[in-house]
């Protein structure tokens, strides 16, 4: 399956990244986008996606900027909420 197939039957792709339905950025990079959970589980949930439609992360080939971005945003994300809230 090539990165863009099954976008149009995925929420982030279809909703979020579209637009369509607006939310909270926490950070973001030219692969990358960290959002708040729209209907969240947590008293924190933030969710960390990339840009591009990718069905698995064992698609996403390692080393390359998009998986390099992807964990250098969850390192960040994750810090910062440690810092604010706790581990």
């Amino acid at each position: 399956m090539s990165a863009h197939e099954g976008a149009a039957d995925d929420f982030y792709c279809r909703e979020v990244l579209s637009g369509e339905t607006p939310v909270e950025v926490v950070a973001e990079t030219q692969h990358v986008l960290a959002f708040r959970h729209t209907r969240p589980h947590y008293d924190v949930h933030v969710v960390v996606v990339s840009k591009q439609h990718i069905a698995s992360l064992l698609e996403l080939p390692a080393g390359g900027a998009p998986a390099i971005e992807l964990w250098s945003v969850v390192q960040e994300v994750a810090a910062e909420i440690s810092s604010e809230h706790g581990g």
